[in-house]
């Protein structure tokens, strides 16, 4: 097992720091296969399932090798976070180690900077596969790390020193604050996945621990403009984009749902709250993609980071970006003149530029193409929702909406109404919504083309529109992975 950490170890190490300039991709990838074949030689040779030193940190580190090495959201993963926090909890890793006398010092504080971690891959994945986490916070105790450097013990020390102020940059300022993030965006995602549906003041009694966890984060790593941040490390930034991120992420769980639901009168106040939320997280986690774009470029202050950016934050950039296409293609009356539509337009570019190698960048690229084509640009426009972008409530028909419509209108002449990204992004009710499906064949840029559809598209479509396999809580086709499709 010590090899196969060794091996993990040099497998992430070769991610992160890419191929040189001298290498090819194709030798630069068989490298990778290599060392991934060999951890998992390592596993079986070790006997993992019967757990032991260095086999949940080789786990660990392979998930995280196969999580960075795949462009869009795959299954696999999340069989193996399965894998990895059932070998943590064997392990005792979901209780303090203060439970347990036989545990070192040093061993205990490691193991909870080690929960830290499957907390958030689990969330992570769990999230992006739009299915439930698998750790509840009834399961777990295990206390926070303390703000220690790592020259601050060892092996051999007896006692823990003092936590250092939150004040003072360590090697584990990052992980209590993505602790304290984690802790807050997992009571928000279970109090969304859950099958019975939430009342409004439990959603505000998260979103208050939401803010309370905000208020938490040590000041080093709140947010603050990339001006400001010259002298700072690319792992400090990167904590700073991905705390902030996660924080977002949180708050368009718990509001999104209501961003197309029909308050009362007397819950207008609790509406506007959860349209301006939602909105401003969305276009703040859009703002992080373009930063994280811009700065993971040859030269920038996270070019070393690239691999790391672009994997863990990937799935949220998608989930904000179909729902900003969403609001503007209903005129939704949160939209603010024409700021929606010059986010989109710089998403579009970005995803672009990813659409050669993820499938899930080409499906976005292509939507925002599509809503930007068929919404008018006028500012006026905005806020007024139009019969023509508005489903009526129980209208099934969403052809109807349409047909008014001359041909120079609709360039596309039948509409579906289905999921235009990943199914499990998992956004909306769709009882409440209606959406364009972008399959239609026309190209990124320029006014859309009709195209018939092909043969396996036309397989699509009957098996979306069958209710009894489409999962109607988080919109998920949950008998078909979206790659399959």
């Amino acid at each position: 097992m010590w090899i196969g950490l060794l091996f993990s170890m040099i497998c992430l190490g070769c991610l992160v720091s890419g191929k040189t300039p001298e290498q090819k991709a194709e030798n630069f990838s068989r490298q990778i296969e290599v060392y991934r074949e060999k951890i998992v030689q390592c596993l079986i040779l070790g006997e993992y399932t019967r757990s032991g030193p260095y086999v949940l940190e080789t786990v660990i580190n392979y998930t995280y090798a196969e999580f960075y090495i795949r462009p869009d959201v795959d299954k696999d993963i999340w069989f193996l976070l399965a894998l990895e926090v059932n070998l943590a909890m064997r392990m005792g890793c979901h209780r303090d180690p203060s439970h347990f006398p036989g545990i070192s010092p040093y061993q205990g504080e490691m193991r909870r900077r080690l929960w830290v971690l499957i907390l958030m891959a689990d969330i992570t994945v769990s999230s992006q596969m739009g299915m439930p986490r698998m750790i509840s916070d009834a399961k777990w105790d295990t206390m926070e790390p303390r703000n220690l450097n790592d020259t601050d013990f060892n092996e051999t020390t007896t006692e823990l020193p003092p936590s250092r102020p939150l004040t003072e940059r360590t090697s584990a300022l990052g992980i209590i604050a993505m602790r304290r993030a984690m802790t807050a965006l997992g009571a928000a995602v279970e109090l969304t996945d859950g099958v019975k549906p939430c009342s409004y003041a439990d959603v505000m009694r998260v979103d208050a621990a939401l803010q309370q966890a905000v208020a938490s984060i040590p000041p080093p790593l709140r947010p603050q403009p990339m001006a400001a941040s010259l002298t700072d490390s690319p792992q400090m930034i990167m904590s700073r984009l991905f705390i902030s991120n996660k924080i977002y992420q949180g708050q368009i769980a718990l509001h999104r749902r209501f961003l197309h639901k029909r308050f009362s009168d007397e819950d207008e106040n609790q509406a506007a709250y959860s349209h301006k939320t939602c909105f401003e997280a969305c276009l703040g986690t859009l703002d992080i993609q373009r930063v994280v774009d811009e700065e993971t470029c040859s030269g920038g202050q996270l070019s070393t980071m690239q691999l790391r950016a672009n994997a863990l934050m990937h799935h949220q950039f998608l989930t904000s970006t179909v729902i900003l296409c969403t609001l503007l293609h209903h005129a939704h009356p949160v939209l603010r003149g024409s700021d929606i539509r010059e986010t989109l337009q710089r998403c579009q570019s970005i995803w672009m530029k990813r659409s050669e190698t993820s499938t899930d960048a080409k499906k976005a690229a292509e939507t925002i193409n599509f809503v930007l084509t068929r919404t008018p640009p006028d500012s006026q426009n905005y806020g007024t929702p139009s019969s023509q972008y508005v489903k009526e409530p129980g209208d099934g028909n969403s052809k109807a909406n349409y047909a008014h419509m001359s041909n120079e209108e609709s360039p596309v002449s039948e509409l579906d109404v289905e999921m235009m990204l990943p199914a499990n992004l998992g956004l909306f009710n769709p009882e409440n919504f209606v959406m364009p499906n972008p399959f239609d064949n026309f190209p990124t840029q320029g006014p859309p083309v009709q195209g018939p559809p092909t043969q396996d598209f036309q397989q699509y479509r009957n098996f979306s529109a069958d209710p009894n396999i489409m999962d109607r809580r988080n919109y998920e086709w949950v008998s078909m992975n979206w790659s399959e499709t």
